[in-house]
């Protein structure tokens, strides 16, 4: 057999030199079996994709995947968009984005005071700014997270200008301007708290206007805002010169929105008093006595419109216990003997019972009462003289009769 063998493989053409052998073909013995297994690896190669993107860390056996598409990181690329969304974003969600991402909160920082001042004015009206002057909140400002320096910002500036116009050297103006020692200390600028502020306090003005609309008691919407608005900052001040020199500066306070502020607080007293309700009995012979205060009075007494706010939504209105908590911190006696440690009267300390309607809030230890935002304008405008008969008609029957053709406007509560 084995000279068989022998002679067939003599007489086999190959033994020329020439390979005769077709691609379909395959040795037999060792060589054949590494031909075999090289033509299975070059099919697989062909199978496989011709290019292999990496990860940038490097790592050849993982190949780089395509991100997803992300609205809020195309929002952010894009600085007219981006201004444009924190423009009309609610404030709450727009200091949780504050908070959570890192890539907003560096944008917002680095134009702080464009975005918000934005959004002020879009989100409250055009007059907030004035209305709420800056300068009065101090704390719902702070320093500007970038740094920067408005008087070196303009200092550069005129030294570039004239270096321009003059034709001088640019590093004879460098050194003038380092000459100024300028100081570093950044600009003081509105934060997210100013934001809240004013959008909070618009929209419990917006919502005294339209309960005062449902319960049939109309007015311009956006005059009646704003002039609640300005009754709101006379409310935070805390002494009575102050409050009065508030309502006598004629720039800050009109002779028409004297008139429709005096308006905002009859028809307010309109829908918390029933026409046909008697107030208590009272001796006229005894002039000390102190005249009982009505719920009117006492939500004008406060120190915002948040009480009356609530006074009027039927969702989230005042109980019994608030109501006490009020009249215990505005009207109330403090106790002459005092009271044990730890002890208060619907949440307020013994020793300050009472403070909520004295100067300085009782803080400065003056006993001098301090007067109601309603007062404060009932009194100015008896001091400009402003005959209140003349427009008194006018604005009771606004949106009731049209005063051109005489006719009836529609009911409110249809």
């Amino acid at each position: 057999m084995e000279c068989d063998y022998a002679d067939q493989r003599a007489d086999h053409p190959s033994d020329s030199g020439v390979s005769l052998i077709r691609d379909d073909t395959v040795e037999s013995g060792r060589d054949g079996a590494l031909v075999k297994k090289r033509r299975a690896s070059s099919a697989l190669e062909d199978k496989a994709p011709k290019a292999i993107k990496l990860d940038t860390t490097g790592n050849k056996n993982v190949a780089k995947r395509k991100r997803p598409f992300n609205i809020f990181n195309a929002i952010m690329s894009k600085p007219a968009i981006l201004e444009t969304f924190v423009t009309v974003c609610p404030v709450e969600e727009l200091v949780s984005l504050y908070a959570i991402s890192k890539a907003f909160h560096y944008l917002y920082n680095s134009h702080m005071t464009t975005y918000v001042l934005a959004a002020t004015r879009l989100q409250t009206g055009q007059d907030t700014e004035k209305i709420f002057p800056l300068k009065g909140f101090f704390n719902t400002c702070g320093p500007d997270p970038i740094r920067r320096n408005i008087r070196a910002e303009n200092a550069a500036f005129k030294a570039r200008h004239a270096t321009q116009s003059s034709g001088s050297d640019l590093a004879t103006a460098t050194t003038a301007l380092s000459a100024l020692s300028l100081p570093e200390k950044p600009r003081w600028i509105p934060t997210l708290r100013y934001l809240r502020m004013v959008s909070g306090r618009h929209k419990a003005a917006l919502g005294i206007i339209y309960y005062l609309f449902r319960g049939g008691e109309r007015l311009p919407v956006i005059p009646a805002v704003n002039a609640l608005k300005k009754m709101w900052l006379a409310m935070d001040i805390a002494s009575n010169a102050n409050r009065i020199g508030l309502m006598h500066n004629r720039a800050y306070w009109s002779n028409e929105e004297l008139r429709l502020a005096m308006c905002i607080i009859e028809k307010i007293g309109m829908s918390f008093k029933c026409p046909l309700q008697r107030g208590p009995p009272r001796d006229p012979l005894v002039a000390t006595e102190d005249p009982p205060i009505t719920l009117c009075e006492l939500l004008f007494g406060q120190r915002s419109f948040v009480s009356m706010f609530k006074a009027m939504d039927k969702k989230d209105q005042i109980n019994e216990r608030d109501l006490t908590k009020m009249w215990s911190n505005y009207k109330g006696t403090p106790s002459a003997t005092g009271a044990p440690v730890g002890w208060r009267v619907m949440g307020t300390p013994p020793n300050i019972v009472g403070y909520g309607n004295r100067q300085n809030w009782g803080m400065s230890g003056t006993v001098e009462r301090l007067l109601r935002v309603d007062e404060l304008v009932a009194k100015e405008c008896f001091r400009r003289k402003l005959k209140w008969e003349d427009v008194h008609l006018d604005q009771e029957m606004f949106k009731y009769i049209d005063p051109k053709t005489g006719d009836h406007f529609p009911s409110a509560n249809r």
